[in-house]
């Protein structure tokens, strides 16, 4: 997506089909038809863009990195020691890995839950709804495509009315994107488009002109509509910018990009989804960039891999990675993957 406008540049959403069998009515695409009706496995006919809420995990981390920012609660340059363990009363809530002490930057590029664990602690639920709700989450974009849903940002009072007493644990899993916290794909793009413009974002849509198709005469051509605005200081998204760049450069998602040479910033993801043996994760990446060209040059990038359940080749970050390379040196899938050593299957043959 281009930040600057909110004009969508591409989406994919897979398993796909055909669109050309709507409109061409043979025997063929109508039984064509029927096996997509029928597939309640792979479910192609769900645009997974902007029809599949998923937790967003760690690519929500720059909500409560921004409260931290913005209010006094919790000094920047505090730090917090992560063992992997956080315990609250009897129930432990743990992290990916062992950081040691860590603040907000070191968090923010290391992915690290125990930061935010303690710091969600510090200033509540109640900023974190609003603060989420401010970066446009939780609410639909009104993209000019129908059926999108609106995600979920949980809080107090949604919790009461589905009979729910809220309380701590609930506050640490939703500061690290999980739980009831629901995205989707368009949100996210339009959420780091806020970080982006410093503050703001415009309304996605795919729709960029519309033509006679007889004269060739542009009868409307859309003009940029302002979306979400925020009152937070230049200085905040200048500090999640900068953390973010460390996350491609040494964090997170170093190896994905370690060899694409454009200033490209993001914040990885895994979401976690089910329970017990039957737990199973997603991958995330989202970013914007390069930020050293222009602000109209730059574009918004968001990938997610349903399932990845920590496969090296489901990584949403290679994916970004090659999605970037792609765009910026005008080169082919094949090519990108080549040259990203990303093994794509056909990609080595010639």
């Amino acid at each position: 997506m281009r930040p600057t406008t909110g004009e969508l540049l591409a989406m994919a959403s897979f398993p796909n089909f055909d669109p050309n069998i709507y409109i061409l009515q043979t025997e063929e695409n109508n039984n064509k038809k029927k096996e997509l009706a029928l597939d309640t496995q792979g479910t192609p006919l769900i645009n997974r863009t902007l029809q599949s809420e998923y937790p967003p995990g760690s690519t929500f981390k720059m909500v409560p990195a921004a409260i931290v920012l913005e209010e006094d609660t919790v000094p920047i340059s505090k730090t917090f020691y992560c063992n992997r363990a956080f315990r609250l009363g009897n129930e432990r809530f743990g992290c990916w890995n062992f950081h040691a002490w860590q603040d907000l930057h070191e968090a923010l590029t290391n992915s690290c839950d125990i930061y935010f664990y303690n710091t969600s602690m510090m200033f509540g639920i109640e900023k974190l709804t609003r603060y989420s709700m401010s970066f446009g989450l939780g609410r639909g974009t009104g993209i000019d495509i129908p059926f999108e849903k609106n995600g979920f940002i949980p809080s107090i009072e949604a919790a009461a009315k589905q009979g729910v007493n809220w309380y701590g644990g609930l506050t640490l899993i939703s500061s690290i994107g999980q739980g009831e916290v629901k995205t989707t794909l368009v949100q996210l793009a339009d959420y780091i488009s806020v970080i982006a413009n410093q503050g703001k974002s415009y309304r996605p849509h795919i729709v960029k002109e519309i033509v006679d198709g007889q004269t060739g005469e542009v009868k409307q051509k859309i003009v940029p509509e302002l979306l979400t605005q925020v009152p937070y200081s230049k200085s905040t998204f200048q500090f999640l910018t900068y953390s973010m760049r460390e996350v491609v450069k040494t964090g997170t998602a170093a190896k994905a990009f370690a060899r694409v040479p454009l200033e490209f910033v993001g914040k990885t993801g895994t979401a976690e989804v089910g329970f017990g043996a039957k737990k199973q994760t997603h991958s995330l990446f989202t970013g914007f960039g390069p930020i050293n060209f222009p602000a109209s040059e730059q574009i918004v990038v968001v990938v997610l891999i349903e399932y990845e359940n920590g496969h090296p080749l489901k990584y949403a970050g290679n994916v970004a990675a090659m999605v970037v390379n792609s765009w910026f040196y005008k080169e082919d899938f094949h090519t990108t993957a080549k040259k990203l050593w990303y093994p794509i299957r056909d990609s080595y043959n010639n």
